[in-house]
């Protein structure tokens, strides 16, 4: 007698689908958009899919995740450029206020 090997198969078992509340979204959407792994990763850490990932993104945010490759290289890099340049001047202010703030302090104690 011959096994029929469509029982011999491992089929696939579904998860649960997982409930997330409103913050974790956010954070899972946080996790996709920083990610260091793939989004397969990334659902996997929530019990979700890849796609209801991308659709919590698209909902919570109105905007697509940047690919990779929807910008050069040379464009990343003068976005770096510019980015370490906002950082620095918003540093400044921050020092400025602060010192501000200590003197303003200092005047009302008199």
């Amino acid at each position: 007698m011959k096994k029929d090997k469509r029982w011999n198969r491992k089929h696939k078992v579904h998860k649960k689908p997982t409930i997330l509340n409103d913050k974790d979204k956010k954070k899972a959407i946080v996790d996709l958009v920083l990610r260091e792994s793939s989004a397969i990763t990334v659902a996997n850490k929530y019990n979700v899919t890849r796609v209801t990932l991308y659709e919590w993104q698209k909902e919570l945010t109105s905007e697509p995740i940047m690919k990779k490759k929807d910008k050069s290289k040379q464009e990343l890099e003068e976005e770096i450029l510019a980015l370490r340049k906002e950082h620095l001047k918003l540093e400044l202010e921050n020092k400025v206020l602060k010192k501000s703030k200590r003197n303003i302090k200092k005047r009302n104690r008199r």
